[in-house]
């Protein structure tokens, strides 16, 4: 309806060849004999940033076998949007992998709210309290205000960031920062600014297409046509399989398999996620954190301050530097094996680079 009415060949790209019944019958047969001759012309973009909504997509292609991270984190608006800040959807090899729970109905009963709550969704929690609060099916009592979002796009790898103000209250800071490395390896870091101690919890609701299984911590997905593993590197993390909803269709449900992954930390807490998938015959990368320096100072640097992660993918190695505090003190520099970034988010590439070698040439995410 939209291409017809702006004449607009991007918007055809995503129709349908013919105008559907439902335009037909809005628009006539006029419309439709003129949609019919409206040309499809592909976007000019791939991956894109939404602000003003909070919706920010990561896009290898616009092929139907395309990798796509979904990531919202925006405003509750209306008594319509659901309790979904921070959530992931994320499809592999044109297949879903994690996924929205869906709406099912609008009647004030149980289901509404699992449906609608922030444990029906790809987030966090923290002490097994959500950090929205529904009254009945349309009112919202408690909101948290969305902050610190960011995105950017680069030749190797992409970057978005976005966290909300739900237990500041509780003097308590939740961020989530998601790193692409092209095509097909995403690292999840989510940071818990607090003191004391605290349980935190991430959700993970799976295709009902799919099965999951769980071994020696890789938590492995398969489809029907793609696969696709999460490795936990933040020590102590228990992980529990569980029975959920998911809602395609109005007053349609169905069960899927849900994930929960639970960690109790004194202060501050990161919890790191890396997931990698394809087609049916893709294996697991190599994920494991690796010790970190002061480039000037000479000392070595805590989890609280910063972390990186090495991924090895095949030929393909990764280093990434996930700053959590300011720590650059002088012409100051982090250094993660033979990786020396200056960036509060790097990524570097050293595929090519030979052991003991140093390397400089890291892309900055974010400054």
């Amino acid at each position: 309806m939209g291409a017809w009415l702006f004449r607009d060949p991007v918007l055809k790209y995503a129709g349908f060849d013919r105008m559907d019944f439902e335009g037909a019958w809005d628009f006539g047969r006029k419309a439709s004999l003129e949609y019919r001759s409206l040309p499809a012309e592909k976007p000019g973009f791939t991956s894109a940033c939404l602000k003003d909504s909070g919706n920010y997509y990561l896009r290898e292609s616009w092929e139907e076998n395309a990798n796509l991270l979904h990531f919202t984190c925006g405003a509750m608006s209306t008594g319509h949007c659901h309790g979904d800040k921070l959530h992931v959807d994320l499809v592999l090899n044109g297949e879903d992998v994690l996924v929205d729970g869906g709406r099912s109905t609008y009647k004030d009963i149980l289901l509404r709210f699992e449906l609608k709550g922030n444990m029906g969704h790809n987030t966090t929690i923290v002490d097994k309290k959500p950090f929205t609060t529904f009254t009945d099916s349309w009112d919202t009592r408690k909101l948290s205000l969305p902050v610190n979002r960011s995105f950017h796009t680069g030749k190797k790898a992409e970057f978005v960031q976005g966290g909300h103000l739900g237990y500041i209250s509780e003097g308590i800071f939740v961020n989530r920062r998601i790193i692409w490395i092209k095509p097909d390896i995403y690292l999840i870091n989510d940071q818990f600014y607090a003191s004391g101690e605290h349980e935190y919890r991430q959700y993970f609701h799976f295709a009902p297409e799919g099965c999951v299984s769980e071994e020696n911590g890789l938590l492995t997905f398969r489809g029907k046509k793609n696969a696709a593993f999460f490795q936990f590197l933040t020590e102590g993390i228990s992980l529990e399989e569980y029975s959920g909803i998911i809602s395609r269709h109005y007053n349609q449900c169905e069960e899927n398999v849900c994930v929960r992954a639970s960690l109790k930390k004194e202060g501050f807490a990161s919890m790191i996620t890396v997931i990698n998938g394809g087609d049916s015959l893709a294996e697991a990368v190599q994920a494991e954190l690796l010790d970190t320096w002061s480039h000037t100072r000479f000392i070595n640097l805590n989890e609280t301050e910063v972390q990186a992660v090495k991924i090895t993918a095949g030929r393909r190695r990764y280093v990434v530097i996930l700053c959590h505090n300011e720590l650059f003190h002088s012409s100051d520099a982090v250094i993660a094996g033979d990786c020396f970034g200056v960036g509060n988010v790097c990524v570097f590439d050293v595929s090519e680079v030979k052991e003991g070698e140093r390397c400089y040439g890291g892309e900055v995410l974010h400054v």
